[in-house]
Parts: structure tokens; sequence; C-alpha cells
């Protein structure tokens, strides 16, 4: 396999590609890994200095913003790495640790005690499908930090969907990503393809559990984004298709309903 990513999965490419039920849909289980965006340890430290040069670009800088991740719950979260690598090389960019903040609530907090001090809050993250819970964290901005306007909102991504740059920018706020990702068949195939690719990847799922910690399959992916991207050593969205992560069977498919993934989540 061309991809390094893929190699490293082999035995779990051809498991999917075992679990196909014709030539069709083993070509386009194929189509889909060649078009999917792993981004290694390497692709990360790259991603984030273009993040940090973005940020830079736009005039954003310790003395005039709040960088947050997007996290709002203490459980551990995606935004946290992030930020947690923009922090390590922040530092020779003039930001400091302290500047750094894990939670949602912590930077409307520090932006409501300082309001003089800041112009701006950046959020970041490492991926942005429907864009709705980044449209979310606007209007929970909006309602609980005094005085901001969505155009002093800024959001980074290492990967995002057209679809949620679009819904951000609607919304006021600004949006960068490093990668801009297309749906995985709607965008790549021939108009006369795609209804028929689709039905092939939902009569895939047909093997898949209907459910999986009282969550349902979110077919094609959540809000059917259709979406290729994983870091390779951790979760992958739920906005992928399912066929790539969702990890049991339908119990009349097989009698041990757990299931060899290519991606990885912990939940739905």
């Amino acid at each position: 396999m061309a991809n390094k990513w893929a190699s490293k999965r082999h035995e779990a490419i051809v498991e999917l590609l075992s679990e196909c039920r014709s030539n069709s849909a083993r070509t386009l289980m194929l189509d889909l890994v060649d078009r999917m965006t792993v981004l290694d340890g390497d692709a990360l430290e790259r991603c984030s200095n273009e993040l940090l040069d973005a940020i830079d670009a736009k005039g954003l800088n310790r003395l005039n913003s709040i960088i947050s991740a997007s996290a709002v719950e203490s459980k551990p979260d995606s935004s946290q790495a992030v930020l947690y690598q923009l922090g390590v090389l922040g530092t020779s960019r003039g930001w400091n640790k302290s500047d750094f903040v894990n939670l949602m609530g912590r930077a409307i907090a520090k932006w409501n005690r300082t309001q003089s001090e800041f112009e701006n809050i950046i959020i970041v993250d490492d991926f942005c499908g429907t864009g709705t819970t980044a449209a979310n964290r606007v209007k929970m901005l909006e309602a609980d930090a005094k005085g901001i306007d969505p155009s002093q909102i800024h959001f980074f991504f290492f990967a995002a969907m057209e679809e949620g740059i679009s819904r951000i920018k609607a919304a006021g706020a600004s949006a960068f990503c490093c990668k801009n990702l297309k749906k995985g068949i709607s965008d790549f195939e021939n108009d006369g393809d795609i209804v028929e690719a689709l039905n092939e990847m939902m009569r895939f799922e047909e093997i898949l559990s209907e459910s999986w910690l009282e969550k349902p399959l979110p077919s094609l992916g959540y809000g059917k984004s259709e979406a290729l991207f994983s870091l390779e050593n951790g979760a992958c969205p739920n906005n992928v298709f399912p066929a790539f992560w969702w990890p049991r069977y339908r119990s009349r498919i097989r009698s041990n309903s757990a299931r060899k993934t290519v991606l990885a989540r912990s939940e739905p």
C-alpha cells in the first residue's frame, strides 16, 4: 500500500476488505483508504507550526489574545492535546505556558476578569467536521464572555471540512486550518456515481451494530460528513465513515460482536 499509515494497518485493512460483499465495495474502500488524511508525529509538528504562523499573521499574540482548547469538560479531549503541542512550540515565539487555557469555561472567566487586557479569543482543536460544535462555542462566548463580538473569536484546526469552515464564518468568527478536507465520496466521485457509491457504503454499514454505548450508528459519519481523517496515534472523529472505526457487528452477522477496526475511537 502506498500510504505509510495504511501499511501499518495492513491487517485491519485486509479485514475490512474481507467484510465487503462485492468487488465494487472493495474498490470503494481502497479508494477511501487512499483519500484518507492521517497525521503522524512529523505532520503534527508541521501543522502546529503552521497554526502558530497563521496566528502570528493575524496579529494575534499573548498581549492581545487568550488561547484556549475547545474543550468544555474536564475529561481528556483532543483539543487539549493540540493546545499542549502549541504551548511547547509557542515558547520560542513569545508565548508563556500560563497563556494556554485548557477549558472554555476558564477562558471565559479569564476574559471577564481581565476584559480590558484582551481583544481576542483563540480556540484550537484538531478537527472541525460539520462546524456545529464550533458554532455552539461562538454562541457560548456571546452569552457568557462580556462584550465579546464574534469577529473577536478565531478558530484554528489541524484539519477541517469545508462545510465546517463555512458554518463558522457564517457565525461571524474566523477560521483557519492546515488541511482542507472534502467529503470522501460526494466530492470525489463523478456526479452519476455518487448515489451508487453512497448506497454501497450504506449497504456495508448493515453489518455494523445499530448502536454502541447507547449511541446510534452515525451513517456516513456524524452529520453525514463523509470524513476521512485521523491522527496516527489518536482517536479519529466520529465524522469519519463508521466502516473504519465502529467496533461492533450486528449480532446476527457474527456471534462475537467485537470488530477489528482500521481507526480507533473510545466512544461513539
